[in-house]
């Protein structure tokens, strides 16, 4: 369960970066594309500069899993 809101938050993010930016990717959008509460986001992500390295590294992976 853990995994999937991980998950859903990382796709939140991910969306929000295409369609409107950095400038508009706040903790608080994400939570809400993600159906999560700000606290549950916090619980998975302690801050956003952690929320966006962890969609840097599932990036790479699945970069990595193209080859």
């Amino acid at each position: 369960m853990a995994a999937d809101t991980r998950d859903r938050i990382l796709d939140a993010l991910e969306t929000l970066l295409l369609d409107d930016g950095a400038d508009k990717a706040t903790l608080e959008a994400v939570a809400a594309r993600a159906g999560v509460s700000k606290g549950g986001l916090l619980y998975h992500f302690p801050s956003k500069d952690a929320m966006m390295a962890a969609l840097v590294r599932r990036l790479g992976e699945r970069s990595d899993a193209q080859r």
